[in-house]
């Protein structure tokens, strides 16, 4: 017999299911929050990553506007 047609006991049962129905769901909920935490980093990264990209773009524009100011 598979695991889910016992009871722990070798034998089928009402509450067969029950106990592996209980750890079904603490599996899900354990699987919930690590997906819940990777999306609020995967966030952060975004936010990151856009807050790096300014500030790589405005060097050359700062560069450009030095140079061209000396030029005068």
């Amino acid at each position: 017999m598979s695991p889910l047609a016992t009871n722990g006991n070798g034998n089928g049962g009402p509450d067969s299911w029950t106990e592996w129905r209980q750890h079904v769901l603490i599996t899900l909920k354990d699987v919930n929050e690590k997906v819940d935490t990777l999306i609020v980093e995967v966030a952060m990264l975004k936010v990151k990553a856009g807050i790096w990209g300014l500030v790589g773009g405005s060097i050359p524009v700062i560069i450009g506007l030095a140079l061209a100011y000396l030029k005068q």
